[in-house]
């Protein structure tokens, strides 16, 4: 790791670096849950949460809305959308959404000088050739890179093209999803087992850079209303959760929550990073490593 950006590191327990108000933190549940109840409470009041409470639906969901939306439309009198509602007061609310950004690298000069980007083939492609294709390996050429590419069907990065990721719960990118940090670019761990031997080409991927966790302000604008509304729905379920077992309610603590952006993230909306200790390995049957054995 080239030594540089030192005093950015900041603690791996979300816990102890909790956003501010203008931010939202979804993996904080009980820090936001008032606020999103404020934000609401012209529509979500004590005669619907009486409603809800007299007759509970079959199903408290996020991904369909329908059942909330009955019981306000039941209350009020007047046709709902009450995931669209929460979307577009979360936007007037919140100036950021906080989430993590797992990579590998020896560099952290490169992020916090240029910023978090979105996935360019062509980079990945001159980087495997630079790492792969150098004359160290002599069973791999531009055919074998070729025959990869054209087994992901790739013309677009494999669909990936254009997409900067984010995980807004930390503790599950760590613990499901760790070979981002462990091999770096999912594209270009991709493309390099395909060159050959898998495990071989994993093991070559583990011994440049550190495992690596960028903690992201993520700009309100940039989330897709689709994503938002994803977390609008996931929102109000566990609200309406909370209503139902009377305020002991607990989210599911390893509840991926991902996005994508088509821009990228500038300098200014790193908050800080850390390098995590431990993950569990997808690719190895989830065996506990340091991201480098």
């Amino acid at each position: 790791m080239i030594p540089s950006y030192e005093k950015r590191q900041i603690s791996p327990d979300w816990r102890q670096r909790l956003a501010p108000p203008t931010v939202w933190e979804f993996q904080n549940y009980s820090g936001w849950k008032s606020s999103i109840l404020y934000l609401l409470n012209d529509v979500i009041d004590e005669d619907v949460r009486a409603k809800f409470l007299d007759e509970p639906p079959e199903y408290i969901v996020g991904d369909n809305l329908d059942w909330l939306d009955g019981i306000i439309e039941a209350v009020h009198g007047c046709k709902s959308d009450i995931g669209e509602l929460l979307v577009n007061r979360l936007r007037t609310h919140y100036r950021a959404f906080r989430a993590t950004h797992g990579t590998r690298t020896a560099d952290l000069a490169s992020f916090y000088e240029k910023g978090l980007l979105p996935l360019d083939p062509n980079r990945i492609h001159d980087e495997l050739r630079s790492r792969f294709l150098n004359g160290r390996f002599r069973d791999v050429g531009e055919a074998q890179l070729e025959a990869a590419m054209e087994d992901m069907g790739d013309v677009d990065g494999g669909g990936r093209e254009g997409r900067l990721y984010f995980e807004a719960n930390q503790d599950f990118l760590i613990q499901f999803c760790a070979h981002y940090m462990i091999h770096g670019s999912e594209y270009l761990h991709c493309l390099a087992i395909r060159l050959g031997n898998p495990d071989r080409f994993r093991a070559e991927l583990r011994k440049e850079g550190k495992p690596v966790v960028f903690v992201c302000d993520v700009p309100m604008a940039f989330i897709s209303s689709r994503s938002l509304r994803d977390f609008a729905g996931t929102t109000l379920e566990y609200i309406f959760k909370d209503f139902f077992f009377d305020g002991d309610f607990e989210p599911e603590p390893y509840q991926g929550a991902g996005f994508s952006i088509l821009q990228p993230l500038c300098p200014q909306a790193i908050v800080g990073h850390f390098f995590p200790a431990k993950m569990r390995d997808p690719h190895r049957g989830g065996i506990v490593t340091d991201g480098f054995s």
